[in-house]
Order: C-alpha cells, then structure tokens, then sequence
C-alpha cells in the first residue's frame, strides 16, 4: 500500500514539474509518456499496468507510447531514442537495461524508473538519496535483513543459508552481496550456490 501511495507522489510530482515548463506553450494540451520495458514478465508487466492505472486515475490527458525492447538491449537504444526524437514529456522505463538506455540518450526528459535494485551501482543517479540527474522511481530491493530475521526467528538455530543468484546479472549479484553480510551479523555460514 504505501508503495502505491509513492507512486501517486511521484507521478504527481513529475507532472507538476512537466506542467511548469510546458506553462508558456499552451498548444500542447496532453502529456506523452513513453514506456520502455525490457521485456515481457509478469513481475514487470504489473509494474507498467499499475503505473498506467495510476495515470488513468489522475484524469489527465495522456498519450501512453509502450514499447517492449524483448530482452535486446540494442532495441532498448532504439526505443529510447524514439522517445526523445518524439519529445515524450516523461519516460518510464522498466528494468535496469531499459533504464540505463534511456539515460544515457537523454539527461532532459524526466525518467521514471522501476523493477531496479539499486539505482545508483547501475549508474542511473549519483547516490539513491539524493538522485541529482533526471532519473527517479522505486527500488526492488528485497528487504534482506527483515528475510533472514525472520529465517532465525523460525528456525533459531539455523546455521546456514544458501543464496541462489546469478552471476551474471548485476542486480543479483549485489542483492547476494547484501545477504552475505546480513548473514554475517546473524552468525550464518556463507555459502555461494
């Protein structure tokens, strides 16, 4: 619930910002959204349909331009610079390589990003406290410390914990780093499947 509230706040606020600088054109009376996923999934697809509920709850005037890269990251180029070549007012792009495409084509266009672990180790912000670039959004960083807590307060005694991650994706491997030191402070075997 307070993740859809976030939503409404950063929507609203981007809006609102957008507003400002369109008040002297007054020719353009509806927002273009430009939607970049990486690719089709579940996960994702509820993150773009619930940001789309939310624009359509604001009843506002908005063309929504979606787009799927199809797990191609040169499509995902492609993409975004469609959106800048069609002066999208606001980007929203979904998943790390999405995010990361649409960045670095355009540092104008606010970009709303989501389906990202850790905003600033992908290079999309200087620091995930203070953005200070045009990309903002929602983390999906698991809530590590509350997951092996409760691991231990099941299972008191427990003395390992196997992380399951993939090496290849930056993502997994800093949530993995995460649970490794999280593990540490409950006095858990390390252990790298």
């Amino acid at each position: 619930m307070k993740e859809k509230r976030w939503w409404i706040l950063i929507i609203f606020i981007i809006l609102a910002i957008i507003g400002i600088f369109r008040q002297g054109n007054q020719s353009k009376k509806r927002f273009k959204i430009g939607i970049l996923q990486l690719t089709e999934h579940e996960a994702l697809d509820a993150g773009r349909h619930g940001f789309v509920d939310e624009i359509k709850k604001l009843c506002l005037q908005v063309e929504i331009d979606y787009k799927n890269a199809h797990t191609d990251q040169s499509n995902c180029t492609l993409i975004a610079n469609h959106f800048v070549s069609e002066n999208c007012d606001l980007i929203f792009a979904i998943a790390t390589p999405a995010a990361q495409s649409a960045a670095a084509v355009t540092n104008k266009i606010p970009i709303l990003v989501t389906a990202i672990t850790n905003p600033e180790r992908a290079n999309l912000v200087k620091s995930n406290e203070k953005p200070r670039t045009n990309v903002s959004g929602t983390s999906d960083l698991a809530p590590i410390r509350k997951q092996i807590e409760l691991i231990k307060k099941i299972k008191p005694d427990t003395k390992n914990i196997a992380i399951l991650y993939s090496s290849s994706e930056a993502n997994s491997k800093f949530q993995a780093e995460i649970s490794l030191n999280e593990s540490n402070k409950f006095k858990c075997k390390r252990i790298y499947i």
